[in-house]
């Protein structure tokens, strides 16, 4: 996967935090905003300052072996809420807003089968690396 710059040079967390002291709603936004704007220099802040960033209204898990905890542990962090609107979005059902379900295992098992251990690390860089260009494309600013 491409390098991500790991140092942040923004102040989200402190803005963050004095927006929440006053008015939790506008700091959601905020939080959304950089989300979608500011992505690369939020996520490093958090990974660097807060890798478990908790809002009052959904939470940020910004290392990896942290996501590897949450996402073995579906019955606890599940996407049950999202799933219907995923879904909607989508046009159809898919694996990932089935937890727990054969649907989820049958799909699983079957990226398992056609994927080869030894090219996990290939397939991860060539898709890391391509989100990241399909992203730069679709935010140049």
């Amino acid at each position: 996967m491409g390098v991500v710059d790991q140092t942040s040079t923004g102040d989200h967390l402190r803005r963050y935090d004095e927006t929440l002291a006053d008015d939790p709603v506008a700091a959601i936004a905020l939080v959304l905003r950089w989300l979608r704007a500011d992505w690369r220099d939020f996520l490093a802040e958090l990974r660097e300052r807060r890798p478990v960033f908790v809002t009052p209204a959904f939470t940020v898990v910004t290392r990896y072996a942290d996501v590897v905890e949450v996402l073995s542990h579906e019955e606890v962090f599940t996407v049950r809420s999202f799933g219907p609107r995923l879904e909607a979005a989508l046009g159809a059902p898919f694996m990932l807003s089935r937890d727990a379900t054969p649907m989820n295992w049958r799909d699983k098992g079957l990226m398992r089968v056609m994927l080869a251990q030894d090219d996990v690390a290939r397939v991860r860089g060539t898709a890391g690396r391509l989100a990241d260009e399909a992203l730069d494309a679709a935010w140049p600013g």
